[in-house]
């Protein structure tokens, strides 16, 4: 596996490597994966849900969404 981050910065990844972790557990364990597009639908379903419907408590009990028009404003 090739590393895209900077030599000796091993915390560049930490927040993706979480997001495909909640990725795994929310949504790709829970359904037989058969096909390569239903893979990128599932994914792309996620992407959607965490964006706009699932709740952050480090952004104060707000969605993605919420919070960053909140910031904007």
């Amino acid at each position: 596996r090739h590393s895209v981050s900077y030599q000796g910065s091993c915390v560049d990844n930490v927040p993706i490597e979480s997001w495909f972790s909640l990725l795994k557990c929310e949504s790709l364990k829970l359904h037989h994966i058969s096909t390569r597009n239903q893979a990128k639908q599932l994914v792309s379903e996620y992407v959607i849900y965490y964006n706009q419907h699932r709740l952050q408590e480090q952004l104060k009990e707000l969605t993605p969404i919420q919070y960053r028009a909140l910031a904007l404003y």
